[in-house]
This record gives structure tokens, C-alpha cells and sequence, in this order.
């Protein structure tokens, strides 16, 4: 198996909604344990510049993980960085389930 990642909130070129929508639909074992999941909140501590407080959630369940970067469009490390450096850092440290 792989991870499969997505992530996005105002992105204009892979809107949420429809990645969502195709999310749902997906032929999966684990899809509905994937959208009775909670969406969990992803804080970060704010550096120099940056916001404090809720910055992204996460909706996961085994290999898929579905991220919503606050305040992000395409361009998420420039919109949004603290939440993407926790992301990349979750992304690249999590085995394959």
C-alpha cells in the first residue's frame, strides 16, 4: 500500500469540494470508516510572521489523509508555511499502512 495524501482549502485549480465529492466516491474497504473520522484540528505555535491557533484540519483513516491548510490556495507553503512544514513532516515520517 501507499499513502495517499490531499490537501487544500482555497485552492482554485483542485477545488476541495469536488476532491471531496471524488474522495466519497472512491471503491475503497475503508471509506466509511474514512468519513465517520473526525476532522481534527492541526495548531501551530506561530513564528515570526505567522498566525497562532488552528491553521489546518485532518480527516485520516489508515493510508488516506485528507488536509484542509487554512487560508491556502496552490501555492500552500507561501500561503500558509507552519501548517505545510507539519504536513511535509507527517507525509515523508509515516509508514505505509
Amino acid at each position: 500500500m501507499i499513502n495517499c495524501v490531499l490537501f487544500l482549502q482555497l485552492d482554485l485549480i483542485c477545488a476541495t469540494k469536488g476532491t471531496l465529492d471524488w474522495v466519497q466516491k472512491l471503491k475503497w474497504e475503508g471509506l466509511k470508516n474514512f468519513t465517520g473520522s473526525p476532522r481534527k484540528p492541526l495548531y501551530c505555535k506561530g513564528g515570526e510572521g505567522e498566525a497562532v491557533g488552528t491553521q489546518a484540519f485532518l480527516k485520516s483513516y489508515k493510508n488516506l489523509k485528507f488536509y484542509w491548510i487554512l487560508g491556502a490556495g496552490h501555492m500552500i507553503p507561501i500561503d500558509n508555511p507552519c501548517p505545510a512544514l507539519n504536513m511535509l513532516g507527517d507525509i515523508t515520517q509515516s509508514p505505509a499502512r
